[in-house]
């Protein structure tokens, strides 16, 4: 389909011109990297109509949000590096681990950063120390606002790092680009007011960064679940034949939709199990008769053990697992809520 050929073309720089292939593969990378410069540039143009003391708390608020960028860059180049490396290989599982990954990374860092800034807000000012209570104060309404488009940021900047990966740039620069025109139109609405709308000042920009950003947000959510992601999809990142779970997972477009659910499916995968071939154990446990099970494991159900499996001594099992053929839950691992595929 249209999306596979994004994902796996685009941008192909072992065949053809790859001078060209570079060329068109970078600029909107450049581009993109400009638009997230511009949003802090765009508060201040319009903020400089109110007053030197605006622009004085915006640029010292502004500060940390450049600072977040340092952080963002920790998620963003791991994921795009390792997806690209990744499709380039074929391996579409390594591809949606690694955007998982880094999705996951992104949103954690994000909100670790987001909390203390937003916790430390005042100290964080004070560190600058600016004789104008007025600038402190400006710079702290305008922070505190600010600092949760940041958040938003950590998330859209991983988003653009896993799609430049799979070679499509210029998808990520079209939708900075939207965000940053809804910036750019809602400062000015925002700063100075029109009609019902109060004149917010410095926090009115804030806000106009932060609506932009989650904009943002929810288009690379769309694109991922409706433009069909595919190297994302269940279908396309895992071998469904190897796993007793193979109807369970099917039901699901992607992976992780199916953790809140694993439970209900052992009981009816148990259901169909031969008692020839399993052992049913108190508290919900299915062990076949060919696994091996340390006496010192510690195993809680709803849980299945598959053939020729071996879990070892003090291995925790804590619930809701499904353990493929052959697989090893190792000296004093500890897993829950998880299907292991076969060997």
């Amino acid at each position: 389909g249209r999306m596979r050929k994004n994902i796996r073309t685009a941008n192909n720089l072992i065949s053809g011109d790859i001078t060209t292939a570079l060329f068109r593969l970078a600029l909107p990378v450049m581009g993109t990297s400009f638009i997230q410069m511009a949003y802090n540039m765009v508060d201040t143009i319009w903020i400089g109509r109110l007053g030197s003391s605006e622009v004085a708390a915006v640029g010292t608020a502004g500060f940390y949000m450049w600072l977040a960028f340092g952080f963002i860059v920790l998620a963003k180049i791991g994921a795009q590096v390792n997806v690209a490396q990744s499709i380039g290989k074929n391996d579409m599982t390594s591809a949606s681990t690694y955007s998982a990954a880094g999705i996951q990374s992104a949103i954690i860092i994000g909100f670790l950063y987001t909390l203390l800034v937003y916790l430390f807000r005042y100290e964080l000012i004070g560190f600058f120390n600016i004789d104008d209570s007025f600038v402190n104060e400006m710079a702290v309404r305008y922070l505190q606002v600010v600092v949760f488009a940041v958040f938003f940021a950590f998330i859209n900047e991983v988003f653009s790092g896993i799609i430049i990966g799979s070679g499509n740039s210029e998808f990520p620069f079209k939708v900075n680009m939207v965000g940053l025109t809804t910036n750019i139109i809602l400062d000015p609405l925002l700063i100075f007011g029109i009609g019902i709308v109060p004149a917010l000042g410095a926090r009115g920009a804030a806000i106009a960064t932060l609506v932009s950003q989650v904009t943002v947000t929810l288009i690379y959510i769309i694109f991922t679940r409706r433009r069909n992601f595919e190297f994302l999809k269940t279908v396309s990142i895992l071998d469904l034949n190897n796993t007793i779970a193979k109807e369970f997972m099917f039901e699901f477009e992607f992976p992780w939709e199916a953790l809140p659910h694993i439970s209900s499916a052992i009981y009816k995968i148990a259901a169909t199990l031969s008692e020839d071939e399993y052992f049913f154990k108190e508290g919900d446990i299915w062990i076949s008769k060919t696994a091996k099970v340390a006496e010192s494991a510690s195993i809680t159900g709803p849980v299945i053990i598959g053939h020729q499996s071996e879990i070892r001594h003090c291995a925790y099992i804590r619930g809701n697992a499904i353990i493929g053929e052959g697989c090893v839950v190792g000296n004093s691992t500890e897993i829950k809520n998880v299907i292991l595929f076969n060997k």
